[in-house]
């Protein structure tokens, strides 16, 4: 638009005002984007040939030179062809401007274009290597990233990415060929996806895949798609009303309620998925089943200050509003602060702010930054632990059930929203966090059958099944102040010989039930 076109203008000026023509290209061509993960000639010089960008051919040179304008477009990694297409109009420019010879044109466009060897080297993790350049250029400027030199080392385990990349990848061919049947829409556009895995004990993400394809768009889901969290953020009410000395065996009616709009005026009523209510049920039965009732009035009986003071401590970002709604996820996050906040539980209730970079040295060997783990504790190591036990449940009988084939202790929650416009899939071991995410970046339905287990759940699974490959299995340890009581699984109370279903559910001390379930006090008034 024009406003922007004028600050474009004033911007070129003042460009021109402290710059040379020949340091304004040297910016440029240090930092033009060349494909293939590649920023400026002289990566793309080392990416496409393998070599410094002082030892191209002249064929070589105008091969790069012709990436600008359309870099997916011209790579020879994408279409020789078009590559060598491209290279001509390079060189026919350069003789019209009498820069070459008409025989060394002949010459350069007959040479063939020799690819350096992708296989020794794999172009993989492409949202986590832009988002490091990003993060180094805004923190020590372009002049530095692009013409000093900087060495990092980063929190990357590339077996990791490699099996995060190959999941998302499977998964989206088998949801987008799903979607397709379904023939819900007439165009072409497909579904996308984000991965992020971290250690929970400092944070580090491990495994990051922003999206698709890096080609088609750089724009990185996993750290800046602010998508409506659903039923995934519902262990975080569970949490705070856990913190408030509820547990696992108390008992919440799902049956229909009312609650005054505070956005408009009239009623909300709040629905479960399946369009049934299920009466008296245990805290840990309406969590394993995802129970959106019950989940809003524990979240009226908790408080929503609560669960917004706990969020904060989990570092979720955005303005949380004071809604009941927020028990059915109504908050936008990225799938990067959402995975995080579930590797604090993983990692006993202390949060770990995630981070990409371990150390930063410039050319001169001169340490400019070393990675620092930040911590907040965002509740005890009791209350996380009773609600990691409480997740596992939900894998063992509830919506996380596409997660068992992983054979090991693993907690998890799935996440669905309105109209299936967002599929997540959250959990954890003892050792490792990951989220997955899908959706339409339109916000269009995924369709009605696409919930967080079936569509974003394979994902999940895949990824940890091989990031987790001849790892040690490991169970979560409980911590001291934990109790294990016998419990009849409908009633939440102490069981008997005469409970038919019943549990081994974990209490902090002083929480446990005292009662006995119905079936053992007929037992006593007959005797």
């Amino acid at each position: 638009n024009i406003t922007r076109k004028i600050k474009e203008a004033l911007m070129a000026i003042e460009i021109e005002r402290l710059y040379t023509k020949r340091e304004i290209l040297e910016l440029y061509l240090n930092q033009i984007y060349m494909g293939s993960g590649a920023y400026g000639v002289e990566a793309a010089s080392q990416v496409y040939f393998g070599k410094s960008s002082k030892d191209l051919s002249l064929a070589e040179a105008a091969l790069i030179a012709g990436l600008p304008r359309a870099p997916s477009r011209y790579s020879p990694l994408n279409n020789i062809s078009r590559a060598k297409q491209r290279r001509a109009t390079v060189l026919s420019r350069m003789k019209a401007e009498n820069d070459i010879t008409p025989q060394e044109e002949d010459a350069a466009n007959a040479e063939p274009i020799a690819l350096k060897d992708q296989n020794t080297h794999k172009n993989s993790a492409k949202y986590f290597v832009e988002a490091i350049r990003a993060y180094l250029e805004k923190k020590y400027g372009a002049d530095r990233v692009y013409r000093e030199g900087l060495t990092v080392r980063t929190t990357l385990n590339l077996k990791m990415q490699e099996a995060a990349e190959s999941a998302v990848t499977k998964g989206l061919s088998i949801i987008s060929e799903r979607i397709k049947r379904a023939r819900l829409y007439n165009d072409d556009i497909l579904p996308e996806a984000a991965l992020v895995a971290i250690r929970p004990s400092d944070g580090a993400i491990l495994a990051m895949v922003g999206g698709s394809d890096f080609k088609k768009s750089q724009f990185n889901r996993a750290m800046n798609a602010k998508r409506q969290a659903g039923s995934a953020f519902k262990p975080f009410v569970y949490l705070a009303a856990l913190n408030n000395g509820s547990s696992p065996a108390d008992i919440i009616v799902d049956s229909p309620v009312s609650y005054p709009d505070p956005t408009k005026q009239g009623e909300w009523k709040p629905v479960n998925f399946s369009k049934r209510f299920y009466g008296p049920v245990t805290l840990r039965r309406a969590l394993e089943a995802s129970m959106n009732v019950a989940t809003v009035k524990l979240l009226d009986k908790t408080g929503v200050e609560n669960v917004i003071a706990i969020a904060g401590k989990l570092g979720f970002s955005g303005k949380i509003k004071p809604y009941l709604s927020l028990a059915l996820g109504a908050l936008n996050v990225t799938p990067l602060e959402l995975t995080a906040a579930y590797s604090a539980l993983a990692n006993g209730g202390v949060y770990s702010k995630p981070g990409m970079v371990l150390s930063v040295n410039n050319a001169d060997g001169e340490n400019l930054e070393e990675r620092v783990p930040y911590f907040e504790d965002s509740a005890t190591p009791e209350v996380t632990y009773v609600l990691t036990r409480m997740l596992q449940g939900v894998v063992e009988n509830g919506t996380g059930k596409v997660a068992k084939p992983l054979g090991r202790p693993v907690a998890a929650k799935t996440g669905t929203t309105s109209d299936s416009r967002d599929a997540w899939f959250l959990g954890y071991t003892p050792d490792l966090a990951a989220g997955v995410w899908v959706g339409f970046d339109d916000n269009r339905s995924l369709g009605s059958r696409e919930t967080g287990g079936h569509t974003a759940g394979p994902i999940w699974t895949d990824f940890m099944k091989k990031a987790l490959k001849n790892s040690p299995t490991l169970n979560f340890t409980p911590p001291k102040r934990v109790v294990v009581k016998i419990i009849d699984r409908n009633t939440g109370k102490l069981a008997t010989g005469l409970c038919l279903d019943t549990l081994a559910e974990v209490f902090i001390t002083g929480t446990e039930p005292t009662d006995y379930c119905e079936a053992e006090r007929k037992e006593t008034d007959r005797l």
